[in-house]
This record gives structure tokens, C-alpha cells and sequence, in this order.
């Protein structure tokens, strides 16, 4: 992915854990998310709650989940995410949403 996304032009910065996503969003200044919705230590939803409530409210974030099921990609929706992107992650799909979402 990061290879991926460094070959369309973004700089990227990784979290290894939501935890440390909130705690970066915090500090820095970033054009979109991409957040995986099963990591460790603070999930993406909960880590997107967090960043909805108390950091930002209009940052793109877009989901990455390994299942396309209706009731985990509304969930992605009521929590505040803008979009998501199902894994294995197509590289066309990707620089389609992040185009979609950086104005």
C-alpha cells in the first residue's frame, strides 16, 4: 500500500495501531485517512469516533475493510467515514477514491 501510494505522488505517514492514528491526526496536518477498521490496540471505527468528536470532523477518511458486508460498511458511515475501500485493495479503486476525496 504504501509503495502503491507513493508511486501516485502522496506522502504517507503509518500508524501501526488506531491508537496511534488519533495520536498523529492530533499533531499533524493530513489531506485524507485511509483507515483499516481491524487494528490493534484501538480499531478504525473507535479510532475514527475519536477523531469525528474531538479532532476533525471533515477529513476524508476512507475505510479499508476485508469484508464488503451492508451492516460493517454502514457501520464505517455512521461512525463518520466518507467511503470505503474493500481488501484485497485495487490499485485503480484506490486512486479513484483518493481523487474522489482530495479536492
Amino acid at each position: 500500500m504504501e509503495t502503491l501510494l507513493k508511486k501516485y505522488g502522496c506522502e504517507v505517514d503509518l500508524a501501526d495501531n488506531g491508537q496511534h492514528a488519533v495520536e498523529k491526526v492530533r499533531v499533524n496536518k493530513y489531506d485524507i485517512i485511509l483507515m483499516d477498521v481491524q487494528m490493534t490496540v484501538l480499531g478504525g471505527i473507535e479510532a475514527t469516533k475519536i477523531i469525528r468528536r474531538e479532532i476533525c470532523k471533515k477529513l476524508p477518511i476512507i475505510a479499508l475493510i476485508a469484508g464488503v458486508m451492508k451492516e460493517e460498511v454502514e457501520r464505517c458511515f455512521t461512525v463518520g467515514m466518507n467511503d470505503y475501500i474493500s481488501k484485497p485493495v485495487k490499485p485503480q479503486i484506490l486512486k479513484e477514491k483518493i481523487l474522489k476525496w482530495i479536492k
